[in-house]
């Protein structure tokens, strides 16, 4: 390579520096987006797996029906393929946590010799040292730091079967530790409460009463080297399961036959016990029976005298009572009497107070009509005021107008003189004389005075052209004096000018060439004009020497005019004043006209309003007198009233000295009787101890009777349980588990599984975005140096020297944006997307390595795409001849389009429209290039917002349209949902608005993919549950009723399980049990899979009627603190288990859908980045291409918003059709992505909601108007002179 071909590559590297910054980012952004998103699952699984791996997550879970002994565990350390077992102790339990209620899980601390499998890691204080003592699991805490080191956490008592659990229920945390077995914030379903676990704790195993383990986990060997994902670790985990199951028949044997054993032998001691205690029951009983009946006669007797003295007493008692009601009925009389004077006293008061309201109320209503008086009459004076001066006005006006009506032949004749003097047409005169009246008006000047004033006015007004009065030969010699002054202005060296000299330098040579290239006098006249116009006006910033050359040649010009042109003009200055004045009188005239009409409408409207006034004045006189008059009449009657009232209370005092003596004579009386009861009572006291104590002695008598029988009914029906138990023991079952059941790994798994699907569809649409764009830069760059590629191969450079250049241009692009993408891609984003994920585990930070083949995938592909495509593009154009190449490509020919043939549309086109429609469809590959640019930007625009509608439409939808229910409370017996506090409470229409029984079952059914955890929900009352919950079908929103045949399915599980209405499910409920039932519909749910029963299809499937353990309600008001207040009313019940709002179910879903929600927006940003560099390069190549096209249009007087308009039109118009387009990709790539990354507790919505498309629409058209205010500064420095350039 020459010096000279090395200079000429670097300066294409400078002149090409916008291209080379748009393949650069357009490079990044495909490689970071494609190499950094498939790295990024890779990132996730090998981070995982170290973690695992550090922890020593177990490989295999044992679970047995009847526990797990010591020697299983010794029969499982001899089989094959197993490295290490440890057992171990866990419980579903109600906890009492500072108020709350939680289900929790409890777990067993393993032995210190033993703590290898599962390890825990200790965040936060230290482990337990004795019992009582516990450590909670971390990752609860991360996710909403709740409990903390001291927190007492205590076991509910409402536990079933607790004294066979644990030892102990109280217990202090002393620690915080983390267990890979919960990595993840989502648990297994517990067996208690709502069976959503909330707390995780750790406690000493001898704090645990089981009999037996409650399960074992297993390492295998050789898998802590093997990739726990891949399918030798699974073959090699496949291999040591079947060893395990292979001595789980003969385990489970032993373990059965010595339970029943172990219970035959209690259940023959406790036959013994029993018979021994009832024969000394019998006998006890018999002796206290005896002394009963002795103790009844004796009461008897004196029972019979108290009896008479009651009757005595009785009616003195009776004769008493009637006396005193007569004096009862007497004091109500009078105290009625009273009340109603004391009502009369009250309205008589009332009465005098409102009457002295009354009398300043009566002062201020006739003062203030007699100033209403006032202000009428001044209001009258000012009508007539104003009225007197609207007809002095229009007197005057009038005789204005008779003044102007005298002048008007006078004007008319001044019209035509000044028309036959400039030789144009009287109505050009007429209006130019108009349009300066006007002009004078608004601006407060004067008519011209001047020539050049008048001169200017006419140019300025441009409606009026004067005759032309130069000759050719005039019109010849300007033109050479024009070019002596485009010679001197050449000679100026313009380099040592500052730019604005250098701008205004190059203005004054395009006006001289114009006068220099005006060939006849009507054009010289235009020019000179426009010359003299910017000389007055931009001259004095020329350098001196030039500036006094110019000035000197454009007097000389104005000078050369004919002497009759300029007398013409001399001659018309004064008239043209007279003229002005007279149309300025004319216009003010229709001005005062018009202002006082409207004044006289005014003042006729308010005469109305004057009329309104004095009518008004004059009633509110007439009330005011009315009123008085009544004033007065209420003073006698207040009077008259006063003085009756005072003798009514003279008759009351006297009334109630009588009663006072009667209350007296009774009072005596009473005082006998109390004597006489008092004796009557301590009778009567006598004979109730006694009774009472006999009483006493039958209910001992009876409790004991009671007590002996039911302990003895208790006893016998405990043992005849026991071997009811003994005969219903099943035979134990093992249950052997991999890693794919633990529901951490499962949910991270399947969630990578799920990311892993974004991010191999979205990156490559993306990175085939930029591949096409980069290639058709580089490619359209080739073209555009055609010329050059002819002159160095005419000049002897060989086709491979000349292509050099090129690839070293791509290559360099391609390269640095390959590694900037790749720092981004590898390192930015992995941590972004992990970062949302640690809303969901607690796992340590992400490793994000280099990653050589997805570096190789990304960078080398589109390195040697560029490349290729470069290559291809120079060996096409290499193919021609040096002389073809050193001539510009041939324009395409014009073609009619289809718009052309609509005649009346095409017709009313302006010619810049005509010329963008046929541009649009002439350069076919220009359309296509840019159209799909644009579309593939605009659909992945659409696609992440309809990923985010998705997602948000989880919640609006399933807790707006499908769920109404506010609360659901889960009880512990079935009993609180028939009666006691809990059903009073939610049932009562006080508290809730209305409450509805429910059975639910979380349970774990089969699925094509493993288990999947089901709902099974059974309402008590078919016909209420609609309220409840609106089961339809999502796209005919046809309802999908509960009815008393078949079950009804939501739509993720019957597609998981590939039904539909009509075919058969296999089911499993809590107790085991399973049958299968006939799908009667499907409906629209979009958390978690539920299956919807009667409760007569429930107990026709599975044998046995549902159980009975929630109650849905709708609350009058669902605001955090009626929460809060129900929330504590129900847990101060007993049988109450777990309270659960629907809006803690909202919140736990958005949590659960930030991490996805956070790759959306990383896809919607790196899209909106890509569109703006898309449109930014195919915009600066389409310019680039048309630089002559653009120069021409500017010469032929297209000013610079017309260039603009001429040039954004088209790239609008392409905009708007890739928009379109895209739209449609949008909706197709949404709809492939949204089912592609479902979980499988979650279906997302299908629908994207207008305002995404306007987003997109929106973005797109945003970044399409910034890119074209940016080609704006391009555009304007195009000059004229690149038109009249050769091809390079």
């Amino acid at each position: 390579m020459t010096r000279s071909y090395r200079k000429n590559t670097l300066r294409t590297f400078k002149s090409t520096a916008s291209r080379f910054a748009a393949v650069f980012a357009i490079v990044a952004l495909g490689v970071g987006f494609l190499a950094g998103l498939n790295a990024t699952p890779i990132d996730m699984k090998e981070s995982m797996e170290r973690y695992m791996d550090d922890g020593n997550f177990y490989d295999l879970r044992i679970v047995s029906t009847l526990g797990l002994t010591d020697e299983d565990v010794d029969a499982l350390r001899q089989v094959e393929g197993v490295r290490q077992v440890q057992p171990g102790y866990s419980a579903d339990l109600l906890v009492e946590v500072e108020g709350d209620t939680v289900v929790s899980r409890v777990h067993s601390l393993p032995a210190p010799e033993n703590n290898t499998i599962n390890q825990l890691n200790l965040v936060e204080g230290r482990l337990p040292e004795k019992s009582g003592e516990c450590v909670i699991e971390a990752s609860y805490t991360k996710k909403q730091s709740t409990y903390t080191v001291g927190t007492k956490l205590v076991v509910d008592k409402a536990n079933e079967d607790l004294d066979t659990k644990l030892s102990t229920t109280e217990y202090t945390v002393v620690g915080i530790v983390h267990n890979a077995n919960y990595f993840s914030f989502e648990r297994e379903p517990a067996s208690v409460g709502n069976g959503t676990v909330k707390l995780v704790f750790y406690i000493p195993q001898q704090d645990f009463a089981y009999e037996a383990y409650t399960e074992v986990y297993l390492t295998a060997e050789g898998a802590l080297e093997q990739d726990s994902l891949g399918d030798a670790y699974q073959t090699n985990i496949d291999t040591v399961k079947a060893n395990v199951e292979a001595i789980a028949d003969a385990r489970c044997e032993a373990r059965y036959d010595g339970i029943i054993a172990d219970a035959r032998a209690e259940l023959d001691d406790a036959w013994a016990e029993y018979n021994d205690a009832k024969a000394d029951a019998d006998q006890q009983l018999a002796d206290a029976a005896a002394e009963l009946a002795d103790g009844k006669r004796q009461l008897a007797d004196g029972q019979k005298e108290v009896d008479d003295g009651e009757r005595q007493y009785a009616d003195g008692l009776n004769e008493l009572t009637s006396n005193e009601a007569l004096l009862n009925d007497g004091a109500a009389q009078l105290a009625d009497a009273e009340a109603q004077l004391k009502d009369a006293e009250a309205q008589l008061q009332a009465g005098e107070d409102e009457l002295a309201a009354n009398a300043p109320k009566l002062e201020a209503a006739r003062k203030q009509l007699e100033d209403g008086q006032a202000q009428y009459e001044a209001g009258l004076k000012q009508y007539n005021d104003g009225l007197a001066q609207i007809e002095t006005a229009e007197k005057q006006l009038a005789d204005a107008k008779a003044q102007l009506d005298a002048n008007a032949d006078a004007y008319q004749q001044g019209i035509a003189a000044f028309a036959e003097k400039l030789g144009v047409d009287a109505a050009q005169v007429d209006a130019f004389i108009g349009w300066l009246a006007q002009n004078c008006d608004a601006n407060g000047t004067q008519p011209p005075q001047t020539v050049e004033e008048l001169w200017q006015a006419i140019q300025n007004y441009g409606g009026l052209t004067i005759p032309a009065g130069l000759t050719q030969e005039q019109v010849d010699a300007i033109r050479a004096q024009a070019n002596d002054l485009l010679a001197a202005i050449d000679e100026i060296p313009a380099d040592t000018l500052p730019e604005e000299q250098q701008q205004r330098l190059q203005e004054a040579r395009t006006y001289i060439a114009a006068v220099a290239d005006a060939a006849d006098p009507a054009a010289m006249q235009t020019a000179l004009q426009n010359a003299v116009d910017w000389a007055r006006q931009f001259a004095p910033e020329l350098p001196d020497d030039i500036r006094d050359k110019l000035n000197a040649a454009v007097e000389a010009w104005w000078a050369s005019l004919p002497e009759d042109s300029k007398a013409k003009l001399e001659e018309l200055v004064s008239g043209v004043g007279q003229l002005t004045q007279y149309r300025l009188g004319l216009l003010q005239y229709e001005q005062g006209a018009a202002q006082l009409a409207a004044a006289r409408a005014e003042l006729e409207a308010n005469a109305p309003k004057l009329a309104t006034a004095k009518a008004q004045l004059d009633d509110g006189w007439k009330q005011y007198y009315d009123g008085l008059a009544q004033y007065e009449d209420g003073k006698k009657q207040l009077a008259a009233a006063r003085a009756q009232l005072e003798a009514g209370w003279a008759t009351l005092q006297d009334k109630k000295v009588q009663m006072a003596d009667a209350r007296r004579q009774i009072d005596d009386a009473k005082g006998q009787l109390s004597d006489a009861r008092k004796k009557l009572d301590d009778a009567k006291t006598a004979i109730a101890e006694n009774l009472q104590k006999l009483r006493d002695g039958e209910i001992e008598y009876e409790d004991a009777k009671a007590e002996a029988e039911k302990a003895l009914a208790d006893a016998r029906a405990q043992i005849e349980d026991g071997e009811a138990a003994l005969n219903d023991v099943e035979y134990p079952t093992w249950y052997v588990w991999d890693r794919s059941k633990n529901v951490s790994y499962a949910s991270f798994t399947a969630n990578v599984d799920k990311l892993t699907a974004i991010t191999t569809i979205f990156p490559v649409f993306f990175f085939l975005v930029a591949a096409l764009v980069v290639s058709t830069t580089m490619t359209r760059m080739v073209e555009e140096e055609r010329l050059q590629i002819g002159t160095l191969k005419a000049l002897g450079y060989s086709g491979a020297a000349i292509m050099q250049k090129y690839l070293i241009y791509a290559f360099t692009a391609a390269a640095a944006g390959t590694v900037a993408g790749l720092a981004v891609g590898f390192k930015a984003f992995p941590s972004i997307i992990w970062s949302a994920y640690e809303l969901m585990y607690y796992m340590p930070s992400i490793a994000t390595p280099w990653r050589l083949s997805q570096a190789l995938l990304a960078g080398g592909t589109l390195i040697l795409l560029t490349m290729g495509i470069t290559a291809l593009a120079c060996r096409t154009t290499l193919q021609e001849d040096p002389a073809a190449l050193m001539l510009p490509r041939a324009p395409k020919a014009g073609k009619r389009i289809l718009l052309e043939r609509i005649t009346p549309l095409w017709r009313r086109l302006p010619f810049s429209w005509k010329v963008t429609c046929r541009n649009l469809l002439r350069y076919k590959k220009r359309f296509w290039m840019t159209v799909i640019g644009v579309a593939g930007c605009t659909s992945l625009l659409v696609a992440g917002f309809g990923i985010s509608d998705s997602l948000n439409s989880i919640i609006t939808k399933q807790y707006g349209d499908i769920y109404h229910y506010d609360l659901m409370t889960i009880v512990t017996k079935q009993e609180a949902t028939e009666s006691g506090p809990v059903y009073d409470y939610l049932y009562n229409k006080e508290n809730v608005t209305d409450s509805l029984t429910v059975a639910m079952e979380s349970t774990r059914q089969d699925g094509p993919n493993g288990e999947m955890d089901v709902y099974l929900m059974v309402p008590q009352a078919v016909d209420k549950f609609a309220e409840f919950a609106d089961l339809h079908e999502r796209l005919s929103r046809k309802a999908v009723p509960l009815g008393q045949q078949g079950v009804v399915v939501n739509e993720k599980m019957a597609k998981t399980l590939g039904v539909k209405a009509g075919d058969t499910i296999t089911l499993t409920n809590s107790d085991d049990k399973t049958a299968d039932f006939t799908v009667s519909g499907v409906c629209e749910h979009y958390v978690s899979n539920y299956v919807y029963f009667s409760p007569a299809v429930y107990e026709a499937g599975f044998g046995e009627a549902p159980a009975y353990n929630a109650i849905m309600s709708i609350l009058p008001e669902d605001t955090q603190e009626a929460r809060d207040t129900l929330s504590a009313d129900l847990l101060a019940m007993g049988n109450v288990a777990s309270l659960n709002f629907t809006q803690d179910n909202v919140k736990q879903v958005l949590n659960m859908l930030n991490s996805i929600d956070a790759v959306v927006v990383l896809i919607i940003v790196c899209a909106a980045s890509l569109a703006f560099v898309v449109l930014y390069n195919l915009s600066n190549i389409n310019i680039a291409e048309r630089v002559k096209e653009i120069a021409t249009i500017k010469v032929l007087g297209f000013y610079d918003p017309e260039v603009y308009a001429y040039v954004n039109r088209e790239s609008v118009a392409l905009t708007l059709i890739g928009t379109l387009l895209g739209l449609a990709g949008g909706i197709a790539l949404h709809s492939f992505v949204i089912t592609t990354v479902e979980v499988d507790a979650v279906m997302f919505g299908r629908q994207i909601y207008p305002q995404s498309f306007a987003y997109a629409i929106a973005l797109t058209l945003l970044f399409s108007t910034l890119v074209n205010l940016v080609m704006q500064r391009l555009l304007k420095r195009i000059s004229m002179v690149e038109s009249m350039k050769a091809p390079e």
